[in-house]
């Protein structure tokens, strides 16, 4: 199917594999009357989910694959330009949902840097109005993440490294989400 997929993908703003006229997966939604090129049937696939560990100063990333899966960190951004980074991820990868952590203290209220987080989701919310927000406890992640550096055998002077501690954090968010859902 020449230019099918392309097109597809172009068109919907989301990954879809072309199947031809025998898939099983349905016609061409109707939102997506553009699509042509002999692009007959489309299948959507699913889209990664995104975790954020937020903080004043920096920010860890971390993604699922494709089938939503594995967590990986994938980077530490400078708060700052956190939304940014964002959109242009968004507009390369697919993303299904976006998890902010929660950070709750050990009696169970929320910490003092809640307020900046509500604001960086009302802003992110704005933004990207398309993928929705879930918040996802994140108690220890920071602690867990020094331990995790420990256990791995980073030397003392890769463990100071408070943007990996910040992107490991995301990805723990991630895991507890792929493992709680």
């Amino acid at each position: 199917v020449p230019g099918g997929i392309e097109r597809c993908r172009e068109v919907s703003g989301r990954y879809r594999e072309v199947l031809g006229s025998a898939g099983r997966y349905g016609e061409v939604p109707e939102r997506y009357p553009e699509v042509t090129g002999g692009a007959k049937r489309c299948r959507e696939v699913p889209g990664r989910l995104l975790a954020i560990d937020y903080g004043s100063k920096r920010t860890g990333v971390a993604v699922t694959d494709e089938m939503q899966i594995i967590a990986s960190g994938l980077t530490t951004v400078d708060t700052k330009n956190i939304i940014d980074f964002l959109k242009s991820y968004i507009d390369k990868e697919s993303v299904d949902l976006i998890l902010i952590g929660l950070p709750k203290q050990m009696n169970n209220e929320l910490s003092e840097s809640e307020p900046l987080i509500l604001k960086f989701i009302k802003t992110l919310d704005k933004e990207l109005p398309d993928i929705p927000i879930h918040r996802v406890d994140e108690r220890f992640t920071s602690k867990m993440a020094f331990q995790t550096m420990i256990d791995s055998g980073l030397n003392k002077k890769k463990r100071k490294n408070k943007a990996l501690v910040d992107e490991i954090s995301a990805t723990l968010i991630l895991q507890s989400y792929l493992y709680n859902k």
